[in-house]
């Protein structure tokens, strides 16, 4: 986290601000066409609404809303240890889901 505080008081902070929030991040199952970049969009707004700044609660957090093929990909990448941050999730998934189509 780039924040100063504790890792598990960022991560109860966090958790009390998603809570709060009522607009949940959609689904992301990497088949929606145009809907795949608004979708990346909407989590960026949820974790800034949420003023969630912690790498890997983000990463779980987004992770956590992958469905069908997308949840699949995940299951074959997140043991590699690569992705630890939702910048580096969002351009993967980017890579994968998005720019293959163009």
């Amino acid at each position: 986290a780039a924040s100063g505080r504790s890792s598990s008081s960022s991560s109860s902070y966090a958790q009390t601000c998603i809570k709060g929030l009522h607009d949940p991040i959609p689904r992301f199952t990497g088949r929606d066409g145009a809907e795949r970049l608004s979708t990346l969009q909407k989590v960026e707004d949820y974790f800034e609404a949420a003023m969630l700044h912690d790498d890997r609660l983000e990463v779980l957090t987004a992770a956590n809303r992958l469905d069908g093929d997308a949840s699949v990909w995940w299951d074959s990448v997140r043991t590699t240890g690569l992705i630890t941050t939702w910048l580096k999730l969002k351009n993967v998934m980017k890579k994968q889901f998005i720019l293959p189509d163009q």
